[in-house]
């Protein structure tokens, strides 16, 4: 987990969990505010990644287009 976040002001939430997982991550001494810190994270990283890609999408297509057509920008430059 990204250390940063511990060092942000925190806010409690309320999270319904089914009962026999919460007896199992307690009698396994999972910390489940980290666990469901770091998997909130990975959620919001996955979907602002999934927005930029979706918002630069014509760009990449444009791109694509231009290496079909032209081949690689600076090939010539290569050495493989």
């Amino acid at each position: 987990m990204n250390n940063a976040h511990k060092t942000l002001k925190r806010q409690a939430v309320n999270v319904s969990l089914p009962v026999e997982l919460v007896q199992d991550a307690r009698r396994l001494s999972v910390n489940i505010s980290a666990v469901a810190e770091a998997a909130l994270t990975k959620t919001v990283q996955d979907a602002e990644f999934e927005a930029w890609a979706q918002a630069n999408q014509r760009g990449f297509e444009a791109l694509n287009e231009l290496v079909e057509r032209d081949g690689l920008p600076l090939k010539r430059l290569r050495l493989f």
